[in-house]
């Protein structure tokens, strides 16, 4: 009876061994995100995208701020050529710019469906954050590279 036991546990073992050994071995389709970090002055912000974009498929990016006390507010693209942007506080809005990009639980969104092999770029943004305890804004010019393939 003993014996039995220890059987069942020895293979049921090797199975959840196997299974998270298996599990983790995956190759991830997104970049890794850092930790985030507690300087109140220092933002950045990660850009999680495919590894792999097929041509015609779905592709999903989201870029959020590297500091939990900076929220991105909005993000915008397409903006007018105005290298010294400005902050309207009282709209919360960048002077200038008009074409938002999807924002939910803090992170930008961006959904596309590529259809041109190749690299390319996706258009600059703008990205305006605000900080939680401080009460202030800041933005971000950013953009991000990406390889279609057949």
């Amino acid at each position: 009876m003993l014996i039995q036991i220890i059987r069942r546990f020895y293979k049921s073992s090797i199975c959840i061994i196997l299974t998270v050994i298996l599990a983790c071995s995956g190759k991830k389709q997104q970049s890794p995100v850092s930790e985030p970090t507690d300087n109140n002055n220092d933002v950045s912000v990660q850009i999680i995208l495919q590894d792999i974009i097929k041509k015609n498929g779905e592709t999903r990016v989201k870029i959020c701020s590297d500091n939990y006390k900076w929220q991105i507010a909005k993000a915008y693209f397409d903006c007018s050529d105005n290298s010294d942007s400005q902050i309207d506080t009282t709209k919360q809005t960048v002077i200038g710019c008009e074409k938002e990009l999807m924002i939910k639980n803090d992170t930008v969104r961006i959904f596309f469906i590529p259809t041109i092999v190749g690299e390319h770029k996706f258009d600059d943004m703008k990205l305006l954050l605000f900080h939680k305890d401080k009460k202030e804004y800041k933005i971000i010019d950013t953009t991000f590279h990406y390889v279609v393939t057949i």
